[in-house]
């Protein structure tokens, strides 16, 4: 028997075709009407054949490269025109069905049917990879010694102080330091981690996993295939780069994803965007959703909280204006602030910045990273810190800062 994943929704002969396999002993297990949908229908079902119509919205080679590393069962496009058969061709589609011809849907039901022959030896092996490669077994020390691992939330003010070069930063660091670590982009206002680090595929990991979540099936496989991996031991779950879609996202799924990485990596370094001051509203239609949901909800589940600022007096400003709301959205984290891009020359900027939270009612441990050229040779490479030399003394900084925060 054939289980199918079928894309179709705008074919107005669907259900007809739908029919003709079912009659021939197939099974459509998934229904989908987007691609985003259909990547995530394609993880679930790795061995799935997927018949898919090449007018579905926001597909592209990108989406069918997804699910062929996801080691997913062969895909048939049906087009109806010879755009549609460039389209497919282009993409690198298994097997293409002219549905003009006069035999389509007897094509169609051969295509299928020949796609259920067993899994072979080669075929398990390269599952089995992909589950070693990119799926975060549970073999983290914070797994071995029966307990979870630690969620780390990058955040601050807003004007650009390098919250997510310090994400980047720390996660580096531990991962180096042999901990298992998962990197997560939550900010959902700016969100810049896949571009810094070189990732230019629109398919968004946190999206990915909020869907497996909804479902009630994010486990170490289907988190796995949503994270890229970076390094040996460190993977990032890509943020929402599109600013129509940060609302798909809801907290409810976000927990789940932070307690999901807990228990699957040592450190789970979540760069959270900047908390919104927007005021309460009396509509009875509003859904609760707000922009900065998900850096609430990584507040709320964070073991450690590591606030980055800046060393002028407006920074600062900022700084003390959105403390409050940060240890009133936090259960029970440990806050610590960071006061990045701090001169040479400038020796006392934290000390600088611990008078004004004292004087402020606010006394908090501050810590100081210097400014550093190497991180725009990053950017613009597209690379890891550890990737450019010229990092070299900021990585030495951050193996010191991942190694105080980790006491």
């Amino acid at each position: 028997m054939t289980r199918v994943i079928w894309c179709t929704p705008s074919r107005r002969d669907e259900a007809e075709l739908i029919s003709s396999v079912a009659a021939a002993g197939c099974t459509v297990v998934r229904r989908c009407l987007e691609a985003a949908d259909l990547l995530a229908a394609a993880e679930l079902e790795p061995q799935a054949a997927i018949v898919v119509d090449v007018a579905v919205p926001r597909l592209g080679a990108d989406i069918v490269a997804s699910i062929d590393r996801a080691g997913s069962g062969r895909i048939i496009a049906v087009i109806d025109d010879e755009a549609g058969m460039a389209r497919a061709q282009a993409w690198g589609v298994d097997q293409v069905i002219d549905m003009r011809s006069g035999d389509a849907r007897d094509q169609l039901v051969t295509a299928l049917t020949s796609a259920s022959a067993p899994v072979s030896a080669t075929s398990t092996t390269q599952v089995n990879m992909r589950s070693e490669g990119g799926a975060p077994a549970n073999d983290s020390k914070a797994a071995r010694a029966g307990v979870r691992g630690r969620i780390v939330v990058v955040t601050g003010p807003p004007g650009a102080p390098g919250r997510t070069t310090v994400a980047l930063g720390l996660a580096e660091a531990w991962a180096q330091a042999g901990e298992r670590v998962c990197l997560i982009d939550a900010d959902t206002i700016a969100p810049s981690l896949a571009a810094t680090v070189g990732i230019t595929e629109d398919v968004s990991g946190l999206l990915l996993a909020a869907r497996y979540a909804d479902q009630g099936a994010l486990d170490a496989r289907s988190l796995g295939s949503s994270c890229r991996k970076l390094t040996e031991r460190l993977w990032v779950l890509t943020g929402i780069g599109s600013p129509d879609r940060w609302n798909t996202a809801r907290a409810s799924a976000l927990d789940r994803i932070w307690a999901a990485c807990a228990q699957h990596f040592d450190q789970v370094v979540v760069d959270a965007g900047t908390l919104l001051d927007t005021p309460a509203v009396d509509d009875p239609f509003a859904t609760g959703q707000e922009r900065d949901t998900a850096t609430v909800s990584a507040l709320r589940a964070s073991d450690l909280t590591v606030v980055v600022t800046r060393p002028e007096p407006v920074a600062i400003l900022r700084l003390i204006h959105q403390l409050p709301a940060i240890t009133k959205s936090i259960d029970s984290s440990t806050i610590r602030v960071l006061v990045n891009r701090a001169s040479k020359a400038d020796k006392s900027a934290a000390k600088r910045v611990a008078d004004a939270l004292l004087d402020a009612g606010m006394p908090l441990p501050v810590e100081q990273l210097r400014e550093d050229s190497g991180v725009q040779a990053c950017v613009r490479k597209g690379a890891l810190l550890s990737e450019v030399s010229a990092t070299m003394r900021l990585r030495r900084s951050f193996t010191r800062l991942a190694r105080d925060l980790t006491r």
